[in-house]
Order: structure tokens, then sequence, then C-alpha cells
């Protein structure tokens, strides 16, 4: 897949009411086409965050806010960000005490903010990777990390069946749960368009990472990215 940022255009305001669209029920639809295994990725996210002991951590694209509560129950200072109000209501809904509606590109924040950034899910949907990775390094703090969960290339013999499943089974039943089908479309077509874990490695390395590695789970469905900055 090419990891070329400027071959993937997304616009932020179609993508910002798509996802307002779908917040109500977008937490049971991921875990009904998951079958709850996005709450085990999850907490493999958690568990990379905890290994380095970060005092600070911002929860980019975060959604209804299900990391952000995952890390602020663990004891972690959490900001949440998001670009769609209407998640944000949701993580609020559910606990999440600092939320802050902003955009990953240009953020809000000073230099050296942060000592870990998270992304689970949302990373794809940004207008430009290389952009965005450099404003995440900008905002971590010298030695922070930032931990990107995101959809990879599953295994080979597991291809056919998983694209199948999330350009026609997905879609199809979302629609009738949301009765929003092109949202999912959407969202099945930005997972296929994704770089692989290799092609991300390579995009966290070329914006100045340190200590870029990845994990694969579930048959390499997803995969967690790490970097470091210097």
């Amino acid at each position: 897949m090419n990891a070329n940022s400027e071959t993937t255009p997304r616009d932020p305001a179609k993508v910002q009411e798509m996802f307002g669209k779908i917040s109500k029920p977008y937490d049971c639809i991921n875990r009904l086409f998951s079958l709850g295994i996005d709450v085990y990725w999850r907490k493999q996210l958690a568990v990379s965050v905890a290994q380095n002991q970060p005092k600070s951590v911002l929860d980019l694209a975060t959604g209804s806010g299900d990391v952000a509560l995952l890390l602020q129950k663990q004891g972690y200072d959490v900001t949440g960000m998001d670009f769609c109000a209407p998640m944000l209501e949701l993580a609020k809904k559910k606990g999440v005490k600092k939320l802050l509606q902003g955009d990953a590109m240009n953020m809000p924040f000073p230099d050296n903010s942060f000592d870990a950034i998270t992304i689970a899910f949302g990373f794809r949907n940004f207008v430009n990777y290389e952009l965005a990775l450099k404003e995440i390094r900008r905002v971590l703090k010298p030695g922070g990390m930032v931990h990107i969960l995101e959809f990879s290339n599953p295994s080979r013999w597991f291809c056919g069946l998983y694209y199948f499943y999330l350009s026609k089974v997905m879609p199809f039943m979302a629609g009738l749960i949301s009765r929003n089908p092109k949202a999912y479309s959407y969202l099945a077509n930005s997972v296929e368009k994704f770089p692989d874990a290799e092609s991300l490695s390579w995009l966290l390395a070329v914006t100045g990472y340190e200590k870029v590695s990845w994990q694969k789970y579930t048959f390499g469905i997803v995969a967690i990215h790490h970097g470091s900055k210097k």
C-alpha cells in the first residue's frame, strides 16, 4: 500500500459530519462487528503505554473515549481530543474528565506538552499522515512515546474472507442498524487503503521518530505502532 499521505485525501468536514451522524450507535456497532475483540486491542494499547509510566497522556481522535477512560482509570492524567463534538459528548457521559475539541493537524498545545500520545482507530482519518506525525512529535516531550493502534493487512490466508466481510457484510449490516450505510462503506474503504504496518513504521521513521516498532494482533488485522521523540 502507498504510504504517501498526499495521495489519500480525506475531506475533514465530511468525515466530521459522518462521525457525528453515527456517534450514538458507534460503540454498539464496534463491539458487534469486532465480536468484542476491539476491547482487547485497546487494552493492549494501554499495556504498551504503561511500560513507560507516563505522567501526562493525550488521547487523539478519542472518539467516544474508550481509551481515554481506560487510561484515566489506571491513574494517568489524560486529555481526550477529537474534532467531532457529538463523539466528545459520549466520552463526557462515560466519565472522561478532560476533553477538548480540536484538530490533530494544528493542536492548541505548546511544544513538549505530553509524555505519551495514543491514537486508536483514528489515525487513518487524518488528512495528512506526515503532517499529523510531525505535529504529534512537536507536542511530545523529549523521550515521549506515540502509540498508534490501527488496522493493518491481515495474514495472507485470512485476507479474502476478511476483506469480503469488511467491504460487503459489515457496511450492509451496519447500515441496517445505523441507517447510514455510506458511513460504514467509507470506514471499510479507509481500512483497505490504509498503509500497511511496514509503511506506517517507515513514515514514523522519516518524520523523526526513534525506536520505531510495531506488533500485530488477531491474524494481523490490527497493529500497534510505537515511536519515541529524541
